[in-house]
């Protein structure tokens, strides 16, 4: 079962598209469980609810490694340079759900600091995050997106249409260009993500690139992901949205009402 641990504002959205248009209704979004952490509990359930499940995927996903504790899993992830990530999450927090404040306001809140490392070991604890790193089947790289598309392709567990059509792409980037262009709000944002730049410095440098030289003449054969997607009227991309959100959530719903 492939585990996808999605974090924030690092191309996973688009990534949730190529999972839920190769397994349609064995794809369950985890969101629905409304828990954060989600454990082994709310995947017992979702077992369940989704006939021959081949993977999960979402935000809840915190320290998947010990919070799942299932033989079965596949463990993966994406990676975004943690300043640019930082400041994407602010931008759209701006754009989307109307936020107010100013940057150092954001930037004061625990949530918004070192999300990479906290999403990874569920705590602020680089070694952990490093080691846990070691443990995932997969560890892809925003800024090497197809190419890392192509080793997931290569190494899952079950066949993958890695073909996308990109999600949540900032309408107006005037947010994130003028943080940019100012030296002063650049360094607040590196110095309160300085365990997500070595997290994703030890990756970017280390982990990836072995794992890319072990499958190196493999990968040659593999196609390039083509963003050709139109709209998304997919069979199986509509079948996992109706799945997930009018038969998963519901039931999800009468068992909370239940206890």
């Amino acid at each position: 079962m492939i585990v996808f641990d999605h974090i924030g504002k690092t191309a996973g959205t688009t990534l949730k598209f190529i999972l839920r248009n190769s397994f349609g209704i064995y794809h369950c979004d985890v969101k629905h469980a409304k828990t954060n952490p989600f454990t082994s509990d709310e995947l017992a359930f979702a077992r369940k609810v989704f006939p021959d499940i081949k993977c999960i995927s979402g935000h809840a996903l915190v320290n998947p490694v010990e919070n799942i504790k299932d033989d079965d899993c596949f463990f993966i992830t994406v990676l975004r340079e943690p300043v640019i990530r930082c400041i994407s999450n602010y931008q759209d927090d701006c754009l989307r759900r109307a936020y107010t404040g100013d940057l150092k306001e954001w930037l004061s809140d625990k949530k918004t600091q070192n999300l990479q490392v906290k999403q990874i070991a569920g705590q602020e604890n680089l070694a952990k995050a490093k080691e846990l790193m070691d443990e995932f089947s997969f560890v892809g790289l925003t800024e090497r997106f197809d190419e890392s598309m192509k080793l997931l392709k290569l190494i899952s567990p079950y066949p993958l249409n890695i073909n996308y059509k990109k999600k949540i792409v900032a309408s107006d980037n005037k947010i994130k260009n003028e943080i940019l262009n100012n030296k002063e709000k650049y360094e607040l944002v590196k110095n309160h993500n300085l365990l997500d730049i070595e997290l994703y410095r030890y990756v970017k440098e280390e982990l990836f690139p072995a794992r890319l030289e072990e499958r190196k003449r493999e990968l040659e054969d593999i196609a390039p992901p083509v963003n050709m997607y139109k709209n998304e009227l997919t069979l199986n991309y509509q079948a996992s949205i109706f799945y997930n959100k009018f038969i998963y959530n519901s039931l999800v719903k009468v068992l909370k009402k239940s206890k």
